[in-house]
Order: structure tokens, then C-alpha cells, then sequence
């Protein structure tokens, strides 16, 4: 039974940092991307390589964060059915 509950606190924290803190990046940078882009600003091209990292790490997280999630879900129903 412990074991049960330390599996949805698990999937509880990573699905609140994925929401909270994960998909708003996904979701918004690729228009912040979209203006960088197309500054002619002194230094924008650095500025720009550096957000697209960013937003590329962060789409790398989501899926981690993801998977992660479907892992321990699954674990659990197979310590459900024990």
C-alpha cells in the first residue's frame, strides 16, 4: 500500500511540473522564437540561439517528463493487480 501511494505522489509531481512549468514554455516560446528571429538588433542572432536551445531542452523535459509518467502509471496497475 505504501508502495502505491509513493507511485501517485511520483506521477502527481511530475505531471505538476509538466503543467505548471513545462508545456507554458512549449506552448509560448515558439512565438518569442518567431520575433528573435526576425530582429536585426545587435546581437538578436546569439539572443536567438540561445532561446532556441532553451526551447528545445524544455521539449526534451516535456517528453521525459511524459514518458516518466506513462512508466509509473503503468508500474502501478501492475502492482494494482498483485
Amino acid at each position: 500500500m505504501w508502495e502505491i501511494r509513493m507511485l501517485r505522489m511520483t506521477i502527481n509531481a511530475v505531471k505538476s511540473k509538466n503543467e505548471l512549468m513545462i508545456i507554458p514554455v512549449v506552448k509560448e516560446f515558439p512565438a518569442i522564437i518567431e520575433i528573435c528571429k526576425n530582429s536585426n538588433e545587435e546581437g538578436s542572432d546569439e539572443l536567438f540561439k540561445i532561446i532556441e536551445y532553451y526551447f528545445q531542452q524544455m521539449i526534451s523535459l516535456y517528453l521525459i517528463f511524459k514518458s516518466l509518467v506513462e512508466f509509473t502509471e503503468k508500474i502501478q496497475t501492475e502492482v494494482n493487480k498483485k
